[in-house]
């Protein structure tokens, strides 16, 4: 799915197959899906909150835009950042109704610094091990028909 940042798109959770949670500032979510789990720290944990919140692409820049100094990365960086949340299906992208945003940066903001989602792939066979993947609506024991 393609989209500029300039348009308003809501970012919503793919909570029927993600977990998070975020403990002393990281953020620690597992795709149930596919069995990875992912870090975010500093701006990304920051984005993450956002995200959770219920912020729009826009909005998400413009967080940032109050937040850090702008080095004239911001949007195209939120825009990676976004579109990869989206390609590790942990993210959900809609069309949504504009949303009126005022960015006021103070002088001595902190210099930004593109987000980064750190994927791990090693308890991935454990995750996907796991018995409730297995379950119907009934609960364990009783096993999906395939």
């Amino acid at each position: 799915m393609s989209y500029a940042v300039s348009r308003s798109v809501q970012i919503t959770l793919n909570a029927e197959d993600i977990v998070h949670e975020t403990l002393d500032g990281e953020v620690v979510i597992v795709n149930l899906r596919n069995g990875r789990y992912y870090s975010l720290a500093d701006v990304g944990a920051a984005f993450w909150e956002q995200i959770v919140a219920g912020s729009q692409v826009s909005q998400l820049v413009a967080f940032a835009r109050s937040r850090y100094a702008d080095s004239g990365e911001i949007e195209s960086e939120t825009d990676k950042f976004v579109k990869e949340l989206v390609e590790e299906g942990l993210v959900k992208l809609s069309p949504g109704e504009a949303a009126v945003v005022t960015v006021s940066t103070s002088p001595d903001a902190p210099p930004f610094q593109a987000p980064v989602l750190a994927k791990h792939k090693d308890m991935e066979g454990l995750l996907l091990l796991d018995p409730v993947h297995d379950v119907s609506d009934q609960g364990w024991p009783s096993v999906q028909a395939p």
